[in-house]
Parts: C-alpha cells; structure tokens; sequence
C-alpha cells in the first residue's frame, strides 16, 4: 500500500493557507460604491526618475507627472482650472494661506523624496507565495547512488517507485508561502523586507507478502531576504479603475533585484524489511545548510482598487554556497496591501 499524496493534493494542501489569506485579502480591498466621477483613467506609460534618459526627445521635454500628449495637458489644465478654489489664484489671499499649486503636488526627482500627497510614499503588505525549481545536482547524485541500486532488484516491478524530491520538483511542488512588507519611496523605486517558510515530506509505504519497503522524506525551509524594485514606467497608480482594461493599462512592469539568506534542514530514511519486525538494508541521509544568494528578475504589478494590487514576478537564484544544488528560478506571485 503507498500512503503517499497525490501532486494535486499536495498543492492543494500547500496553497491553501496562501489563497484563504489572498481571499480575506481581495475582500478587504473592495472600494466603497461611490458615483462614477470618482473612477480614474489609467496614465500613459511614461519613463520615471532616471530611466527617462532612454526616452524619446519629445517625451524628456515634458516636465514630471505630465503627459507628452498636448491635447490631454490642456484638457487636465482646463478642469483643474474650473476646480480649483478660488483661494489658489486670488491674488487677496496672502501666499501662506493657499493650497499648494499642481507643481508642488508632483513628485520631486530623487531618491527617498517625501511628497506632499498620499499618492507619493506609503506602506504595504505582501501575502503570497512562491513555486521554486532547484537543480539538485547533488540530491540526484545521492538518489542514484543509493535507492537506484535498491529498486533494480525489484525486476518484476512488485513495488512502486518511491516519491523523491526529483519528482517532487517535476511536480512544482516545492512551494513556500511568505509574508512582506515594504515601501514606495518614490514614483519609480521601493524596497521589500520579507520572511518565508516551506515543510512537507513525502512518505512511501509499499508492501508485499511479507517485505516492506519504506521511503521517507521530510523538508523544512525558513527565508528573509531584502528586495528593490525599479518601475522604469512609474509604480502603478492605486485607484478605483472603471473596469479591467484600464486596470491593466494601469499595470506596470519592474525589475526586481536584492539578497536573501535561509536555511534548510532535509532528511531522507529508507529501509527494507520483514514483518513484523526484521530489517534486511536501512539507510538514512540528513542535511543542515546556510543559504545566502543573490536574486535578480522581472515582475508585473495589477493594481486592483485604491488599497490593493496583485504583482507577479520571475527572478533566478544565485548560490554563495552549492549553486549545483540551490540555484535556480522562482515564480512569486502576491496580494499587495497598502496601508
């Protein structure tokens, strides 16, 4: 009899904890209803901070938080003119008591500036979860030496072919679910501070007549790590978008850079026997080991409502310590609340 679960299952049960805080989270980030003149229309795509050396001559003469497009400048001017209080450009009113002018709401170029509106510099949470593929070069190495021999003898094919972590990363299912917070410090830059954790085994039971074979494998995984992200584009803006389309025209691509640090803690025990009690061959293998790596990649921000938005990401792994066993790709996908 083979105890072991199934791919989906597996996936099911690692995903899980992940969807329902996505879920509880997708639900906090409903807008109150609110008449339609309270929709934003998505900006146009215009290179941010100091990616805006690549852009094109008519697009770096346009000053910052405006558009290139004549016609929509003056059509933006012409409705901040009709709402703007009239205490902004009486001249009675002495300089002091004004509001700030449309140039002190854009964002000042630089690192770490501090705007004077809510849309400048904020706090946000990550819940999200990651699916890795590792190369496990020496793992292979270690199967192949040491189970491979063992299930050669079984040349009638009486017993299964134990779950191994090999199958387990052609399953995608070595998923770790993280928890982040971070940062926009300005319309093109933040930093992410975030800690994760992955555990699960793989349990084989196979018997026939009187032999037993038994397979097991466990998994434990805990990460911190500390990201930037550069939106070349501009970070999208969070807002009440009238529907998908503008949502996704709203949505801004990023790249991803920063180090990570973790430490993993594996075993793998096997043996064969006769009931009840007799044991013909056991083996076991265990590791302990300190990660620290490199991380670099490509991502895609969603914004949903005014609170919240979905960002996706792909970025390799680069290994300070056995990179034929730990490096390799990512794909992360997360809710992202801003406080």
């Amino acid at each position: 009899m083979n105890t072991r679960p199934t791919p989906r299952q597996r996936f099911r049960h690692a995903a899980s904890p992940v969807l329902a805080c996505a879920f509880l989270a997708l639900a906090g980030c409903r807008s109150a209803p609110g008449d339609r003149r309270d929709f934003r229309v998505a900006e146009p795509w215009e290179l941010k901070g100091p990616f805006r050396i690549f852009a094109s001559d008519n697009e770096s003469r346009a000053e910052p938080g405006q558009s290139s497009d004549a016609t929509t400048s003056r059509d933006v001017q012409s409705e901040e003119a009709q709402t703007a209080p009239a205490s902004a450009t009486d001249p009675g009113v002495p300089a002091e008591a004004r509001p700030p002018s449309l140039d002190a709401l854009t964002e000042r170029p630089g690192l770490f500036s501090h705007g004077v509106h809510a849309d400048e510099d904020f706090w946000y949470l990550d819940v999200g979860f990651r699916l890795g593929q590792v190369r496990l070069e020496e793992t292979s190495k270690k199967l192949d030496l040491r189970l491979d021999p063992l299930l050669a003898l079984d040349a009638v094919g009486l017993f299964d072919e134990p779950y191994t972590p090999r199958n387990r990363k052609t399953d995608w299912g070595m998923t770790t679910q993280y928890l982040g917070i971070g940062r926009r410090e300005t319309d093109w830059l933040t930093w992410n501070f975030y800690l994760g954790y992955g555990f699960g085994g793989d349990v084989n039971h196979d018997r026939v007549a009187l032999i037993n074979i038994d397979v097991d494998f466990q998994y434990n995984f805990i990460f911190t790590g500390l990201t930037t992200d550069l939106y070349p584009w501009g970070k999208p803006k969070h807002a009440n978008y009238p529907n998908w389309r503008q949502r996704f025209q709203a949505s801004r691509p990023f790249l991803l850079s920063g180090v990570e640090i973790g430490y993993v803690r594996a075993r793998g025990r096997g043996y064969v026997g006769l009931a009840p009690l007799v044991k013909i061959y056991k083996d076991t293998q265990s590791i302990e080991d300190w990660l620290f790596s490199y991380l670099i990649g490509l991502g895609w921000e969603l914004p949903i409502d005014d609170r919240c938005s979905f960002a996706a990401s792909i970025h390799y792994t680069f290994h300070f310590y056995r990179p034929e066993e730990y490096n390799g790709y990512n794909i992360t996908t997360a809710f992202r609340y801003r406080f």
